[in-house]
């Protein structure tokens, strides 16, 4: 049998770390592979397209990290303001047992390196994407409107990275905390009440087809 190896692993959770700490142009590839341990020698055969390439793997790991701390709140919330509760409260926990340190490099990379990286650029896009469609997912299947569930989506994805930054800042959840109240309350008000039925919405425009 072939030898396994973690050396594409490991040097994609240490860039991950490296990038969100450090930033992308204050890392280097000698650290990632003096940190990860990984074998110079193997590096390229497994990024080919070097550093540019392995901040984009980082971005997708630590995307996909968030991409199941959603998808666990949506799973386990009572109703749709308990989904951004648990998520908040998840994030919250992450920082706190970090001592503030830990993060995702998904926010570093997009301010700092997205602008002259079409690919890395990119890879940003697309994590967004994913969170703000699993929080609409989320939400819809906890009774929110589709359309609302859309639009409350990219503004909880929004307030929540901008509240992990100033509490990683302050080093305290506060933020984190009291935007994740404000935006339980702001989803509570699109939740239809279970004993209220909707009115049919009628529109004098064609409906659009479904995909």
């Amino acid at each position: 049998m072939p030898r396994t190896t973690t050396a594409r692993t490991d040097a994609i959770a240490t860039a991950a770390r490296l990038f969100h700490h450090q930033g992308y142009h204050g890392t280097g590839l000698a650290q990632v592979l003096a940190e990860s341990g990984a074998p110079k020698g193997s590096f390229y055969f497994h990024f080919p397209g070097g550093k540019e390439q392995l901040a984009v793997e980082a971005v997708n790991a630590s995307s996909s990290t968030v991409e199941a701390l959603i998808t666990n709140a949506g799973e386990r919330a009572r109703d749709a303001p308990d989904v951004v509760r648990r998520a908040g409260r998840a994030i919250a926990r992450w920082l706190e047992e970090s001592d503030f340190e830990e993060g995702c490099a998904v926010a570093t990379l997009a301010s700092e390196a997205a602008g002259t990286s079409p690919a890395l650029r990119e890879a940003c896009e697309n994590a967004y994407t994913r969170w703000r469609h699993l929080f609409a997912e989320a939400l819809r299947q906890h009774g929110v409107a589709t359309a609302a569930a859309r639009e409350l989506a990219t503004v909880i994805v929004a307030a929540i990275e901008g509240a992990t930054l100033i509490a990683r800042t302050e080093r305290r959840p506060d933020a984190l905390n009291t935007v994740t109240s404000m935006l339980e309350a702001q989803v509570h008000a699109n939740t239809p009440s279970p004993n209220t039925t909707a009115a049919p919405q009628h529109s004098s425009t064609a409906p659009t087809p479904s995909r």
